[in-house]
């Protein structure tokens, strides 16, 4: 591509979302966005999919890994750590995962570009503005490219930065045409005039005082707990109740235990009818937006903007360290996509935090609670500074080099005071990094808690076939057919490139007697790629496609006790698994590996294409036993652990009040 005279005389390459834009195409080469599109052999469009240059990718390197060690080689050059500072604390680590997550998505593309250019070398380039990680490669490559404007382009894209997932249009597409001072006065006089939309925000508004002020006038200890409604899970059978999967357990030891929770919702908003009910329904619940109009006060944008100055000043003189993926320099791109992160991130935790302090002040918390802690760094330093011990809970898997954790101790790093974790491998991976000694207690899974069965090793439920009849009769299973659980992940890029290729490969062809149960993830907001893939796997290939469900609202431990085996890449589900006892299958059909090592210990057996897939569900091998008691031993400690986190929150709140100032 450096020699600019052939260039000009190559094709150029033209992505388009869908098959249905590929007929404007012309003479150029064209590309599918779509990755769950699948061309037919019988009616040709000239088209190129996109998958199998994705698959080329994720197979021939091992994406996360190379990603994780660029960006950590990268800061340990330019000195991040140091350099990232807002209010004594380091920002590093926060946007540590981000950043991964950035390259990650790059490399896909730097490869997958090389692939389509082994087949057919191409000058110039046209992409959908939404496409950012693909027009910062194309960019890279120092080629001509076109760019359209249709927000609604791309298929599965990364969102550009600073972009937002509301609407397009409707009843707020006026706001595009009309200058922000004008905007700002239709809203100082509609707060003025008695609409009925005003009327209604004011008797909300007067509704969570007055649960404030009932929360206020509880004496016995209080524990602040963050939780997100939104990512709840349903638990137990078909009727069962909606829950915090992690915290659900914890919320009523608590209570038990004497002290007052006070749960802040997380993510709701004012205009979703079911986050009112919700907030209605639980007199021990505020929407975190109360937070800011309830605690937020008009000094603070000064002091976040100048936090954002001073994180923004240590990038001076980054440009000259190289960001190469594989030996494409991407430093302009990276540096431009910290400034967007560092600007959006410590503006938004620096707001938080001032309000929190305020919170704190106010309501006189003994603790605050939370997941999810590696976005909470507004809380945790309130926290810290108002010597208000701070505890988190393990969210998900962990494994050596999660990129979600930091990697070594800071001074400036903020941590809570106790992070739970499941098993003492987690405590292990955890304190080989920058967790010290104490600080990582292992107390088991309080998702465990809320149903007894799902961690019942032994198999002791009253009556496991009624319950496997009650699931399949939910999801339409035919009689005789088996039930395969596929798990699924909710990260966009991920989705349509790593979890597309194992669909394709492990299901791309004839099942017969199966039903496949796509097991969503919660944070998925709609049906994704998955029946369109498979049904057009099967419409080229000329087979009758199994029969699919696509579920979220299902309680996962059910599913897995019904199903006859499961499928995963690298979802949390494959430890699920283990712990329901399903016959437990891992995709091994790209260079990134096995995270938990659940083949060599004996747990997961490895599928690489559909014969494979086959021969598991017609053989099936459930873990010995004496292997899955090793691994669950390793991996959750057994018994009540909401038990154990609300005696060590005691233990731990003990301590703080005797060392305060003042204290007896």
């Amino acid at each position: 591509m450096t020699d600019q005279t052939a260039a000009a005389h190559r094709r150029r390459v033209r992505f388009v979302p869908t098959a249905d834009d590929a007929a404007t195409a012309g003479g150029d080469r064209t590309v599918v966005l779509d990755t769950a599109w699948t061309p037919r052999r019988d009616e040709p469009t000239g088209a190129t999919g996109l998958r199998p240059a994705f698959a080329n990718a994720v197979e021939g390197h091992d994406l996360p890994t190379e990603a994780l060690e660029l960006i950590d080689g990268w800061a340990e050059a330019a000195g991040l750590a140091d350099r990232l500072v807002a209010e004594d604390v380091t920002y590093w680590y926060r946007l540590r995962e981000e950043l991964w997550h950035w390259v990650h998505e790059r490399l896909l593309w730097r490869y997958a570009l090389a692939a389509l250019e082994s087949e057919e070398a191409f000058g110039a380039a046209s992409a959908p503005t939404v496409e950012t990680a693909l027009l910062d490669v194309l960019g890279a490559l120092g080629m001509s490219v076109e760019v359209s404007d249709d927000p609604a382009a791309a298929v599965g894209a990364s969102p550009a930065s600073g972009a937002t997932s509301a609407p397009v249009g409707g009843s707020q597409a006026w706001r595009r045409y009309v200058p922000v001072p004008i905007r700002r006065a239709v809203r100082r006089l509609g707060s003025r005039v008695d609409t009925p939309a005003t009327l209604e925000r004011r008797r909300w508004d007067a509704f969570l005082e007055a649960r404030l002020a009932t929360l206020l006038t509880l004496d016995a200890p209080r524990i602040v707990v963050l939780t997100r409604p939104s990512r709840f899970q349903r638990i137990g059978a078909d009727d069962g109740r909606r829950s915090d999967p992690n915290l659900g357990a914890v919320i009523p030891a608590l209570i038990d235990a004497g002290f007052e929770p006070i749960k802040i919702g997380q993510g709701m908003r004012r205009d979703v009818d079911a986050d009112r009910i919700a907030v209605e329904h639980d007199d021990r619940l505020v929407p975190a937006y109360f937070i800011q109009t309830r605690w937020g006060a008009p000094e603070d944008k000064a002091r976040a903007t100048a936090a954002v100055g001073a994180t923004l000043r240590g990038l001076d003189g980054l440009d000259a360290i190289p960001l190469l993926l594989d030996g494409l320099d991407m430093s302009e791109a990276f540096l431009g996509e910290i400034r967007a992160r560092l600007d959006r991130t410590v503006r938004t935790d620096i707001l938080e935090r001032a309000r929190v302090e305020r919170l704190i002040r106010d309501v006189a918390p003994d603790a605050v609670l939370m997941t999810q802690e590696g976005h909470r760094t507004g809380w945790l330093a309130a926290a810290a500074r108002a010597g208000v011990p701070s505890f988190a809970l393990q969210h998900g898997v962990l494994y050596p080099a999660h990129p979600g954790y930091p990697d070594r101790r800071d001074p400036r790093l903020i941590v809570p005071s106790r992070t739970f974790v499941f098993g003492e491998y987690e405590r292990r991976v955890l304190e080989a990094g920058a967790y010290q000694r104490g600080e990582v207690i292992v107390s088991g899974s309080p998702r465990l808690d809320l149903d007894a069965s799902a961690g019942d090793v032994e198999g002791g439920r009253t009556d496991p076939e009624a319950e496997r009849r009650a699931v399949r009769a939910e999801l339409g299973v035919a009689d005789g057919d088996r039930i395969l659980v596929v798990s699924t992940v909710h990260t966009p890029f991920v989705r349509r490139s790593h979890l597309a290729h194992m669909l394709e490969a492990c299901l791309g062809g004839p099942l017969p007697g199966v039903h496949i149960v796509i097991k969503q993830h919660p944070g998925e907001r709609d049906e994704g790629p998955y029946r369109e893939l498979l049904d057009g796997l099967a419409r080229a290939g000329g087979y009758a496609p199994a029969p699919i469900s696509v579920v979220r609202e299902i309680d996962l431990y059910r599913l897995l006790r019904a199903a006859d085996a499961h499928l995963g890449l690298h979802s949390t589900v494959l430890t699920d698994a283990v712990m329901a006892g399903t016959d437990n299958l891992i995709a091994r059909v790209e260079a990134s590996g096995d995270l938990l090592g659940y083949v060599a210990a004996g747990v997961a057996r490895p599928v690489t294409r559909v014969a494979d897939l086959r021969a598991a569900l017609d053989h099936p091998q459930p873990a010995h036993p004496a292997a899955r008691r090793t691994f669950i031993d390793d991996h959750f400690r057994p018994g009540q652990a909401s038990v154990r986190i609300v005696d060590e929150i005691r233990d731990v709140i003990g301590e703080a009040l005797a060392t305060r100032p003042g204290a007896p």
